[in-house]
């Protein structure tokens, strides 16, 4: 199956280089108004990590992730893709939520949040793809991938149908909370810096970048209802179109690499 991120498993030093975690307020963790946030403050204290979004399904893979030491673990869920979704992901949760040497990690579930992907089993037999400079069916799918990955297409996030695949009783988010992940780890935030998004939204008279900033809050808020300390964490969006608004409102911790 094709991604939109390169496809790797890889070790990398955080400091959080390429994260950022969406928002903090006030003097509290990750804006909760009391107590701390345990999976922020075990997320900060990462100092390594793996990312690994394909052949989780294969034998030995999550053996082999059990047996490393790595505080921090970016996984696809796998379920949630065509073919696979007889997939244990509770249980492979379960089998790597400690370390060897005892210590609790953070485990992340990555989701696109920007494209939708025709591999997923969110994809309806009734979805077309958008061609020849014309949107998909339905119509919040607007165009290719412009860095030509095959089966993902930026959409139209602030549309409500797209909006209700993540939120709500069940949605993506909050099926990831149930399932036991401690976050998700959001790709193509980067999508409100997107010509043919942007160009969709001018239209419309919307801000693209303030609705992306309200999407990730409001998957936050879904996710907490079913896990108090949950983490919404974010990938690249290095382009940063309106940088002080997305910045300020996130706070985020933006890295140079892309």
């Amino acid at each position: 199956m094709k991604r939109k991120s390169i496809v790797y498993s890889t070790i990398v030093a955080l400091m959080l280089f390429g994260l950022w975690v969406v928002p903090l307020a006030g003097k509290t963790l990750a804006g909760q108004r009391s107590g701390i946030n345990m999976n922020l403050k075990r997320l900060r204290e990462a100092s390594t990590w793996m990312y690994q979004i394909q052949g989780l399904d294969r034998r030995g893979a999550i053996t082999a992730l059990a047996k490393t030491d790595y505080p921090l673990l970016v996984l696809e869920p796998t379920l949630t893709v065509k073919g696979d979704e007889d997939f244990n992901t509770k249980r492979m949760l379960q089998r790597l939520r400690w370390t060897p040497k005892g210590k609790r990690r953070v485990i992340l579930a990555y989701v696109n949040i920007g494209e939708a992907e025709r591999f997923r089993t969110y994809w309806k037999d009734s979805w077309r793809a958008p061609s020849g400079g014309n949107p998909g069916t339905p119509d919040f799918i607007l165009t290719e991938d412009p860095d030509g990955w095959s089966g993902v297409f930026p959409v139209a996030y602030w549309d409500k149908r797209w909006q209700n695949i993540w939120l709500g009783d069940r949605g993506i988010v909050r099926r990831m909370a149930k399932l036991g992940f401690d976050g998700i780890y959001m790709d193509w935030v980067e999508a409100y810096d997107d010509e043919t998004v942007k160009a969709k939204a001018r239209r419309g008279h919307i801000n693209a970048a303030r609705e992306m900033v309200t999407f990730i809050r409001r998957m936050r808020r879904s996710g907490r209802r079913a896990k108090s300390d949950f983490l919404v964490v974010g990938q690249n969006a290095p382009y940063r179109s309106e940088e002080r608004r997305v910045g300020e409102e996130c706070r985020s911790r933006w890295s140079p690499y892309h």
